[in-house]
């Protein structure tokens, strides 16, 4: 028998929670705590403050590209899905300003969809020596999930990964996948360094999604937002909230949205959207 859902939700509490929480993670993933951004005349290259800083990074990037528990009642899917729904259906879209959301979430999308061929790719732990085609979706899930866990909770992954093989007509065991894992973590962070290389495009996708929001919930700032007395400011609720739960996470909402994206939107240099391995 499933849980019932903590909250019972209309559809637009349902879209301040998925903006909400979306503005979150993409706030952890792109900002100058944890990146190095530089830009020059050809476009902008981002790179990590460390190594740890990387691992950081594709941490909350697999939360990013996975589904939130169920106890808020929505829709099964990763972040960047519901929010793709999100596009589909705007709750508070005036004068097309969906249309802000609907470019950076469809190009990342599509991007995450796009497979690709990593070139002799080498698992010394169960001697194979591959050209791999994986899509980028999947390629990040495994690789955030393994800096994520140690290999007692990495079942899940060693299953992808059997899947992956699979479908590039090689058969291995569950637990040579396991094995498998490590190998390719240091492609994905360590000596192939893929990630440092992928870093640039995702950020670049991230704060475009980032910016995107911002300026799809601009009208509904400008309707809510109150001055009151010795400049106090204040939100008027929408009339369908009545939660005290989706209240704060609107008024929360509303705040990231009262100052400008600390991150300026930023165009990467074509030279750094891809690493010398991977063909498309």
């Amino acid at each position: 028998m499933k849980n019932k859902p903590l909250l019972s939700l209309n559809d637009m509490e349902k879209e301040i929670l998925i903006l909400k929480a979306s503005l979150d993670i993409i706030d952890s993933i792109v900002n100058y705590n944890v990146l190095d951004i530089h830009h020059y005349e050809y476009g902008s290259v981002v790179s990590f403050k460390t190594s740890i800083h990387q691992e950081y990074f594709s941490i909350y990037l697999v939360d990013f590209l996975s589904a939130p528990a169920s106890d808020f009642g929505l829709k099964r899917g990763s972040y960047i899905s519901l929010l793709k729904d999100v596009c589909s259906s705007p709750v508070f879209d005036k004068d097309n300003s969906i249309a802000y959301l609907i470019k950076p979430v469809t190009e990342f999308c599509n991007w995450l969809e796009t497979e690709v061929t990593i070139k002799q790719l080498w698992f010394p732990s169960i001697h194979l020596n591959i050209d791999l085609k994986v899509t980028y979706s999947d390629f990040l899930y495994i690789g955030g999930n393994i800096s994520k866990h140690n290999f007692t909770r990495l079942s899940a992954c060693a299953t992808k990964m059997q899947r992956i093989f699979k479908d590039n007509n090689v058969h291995k065991e569950t637990m040579e996948c396991l094995l498998a894992l490590e190998d390719y973590q240091n492609w994905f962070h360590g000596d192939g360094n893929i990630l440092g290389y992928l870093s640039s495009s995702i950020a670049e996708f991230l704060n475009n999604i980032r910016w995107g929001i911002h300026r799809y919930l601009q009208t509904e700032f400008s309707r809510s937002y109150t001055i009151g007395k010795e400049n106090t400011y204040s939100y008027e609720y929408p009339s369908t909230i009545s939660n005290p739960t989706i209240k704060f996470y609107y008024w929360d909402l509303m705040n990231s949205i009262r100052s400008t994206p600390y991150i300026p939107e930023f165009e990467v240099s074509r030279h750094f959207r891809n690493h010398p391995l991977l063909a498309q």
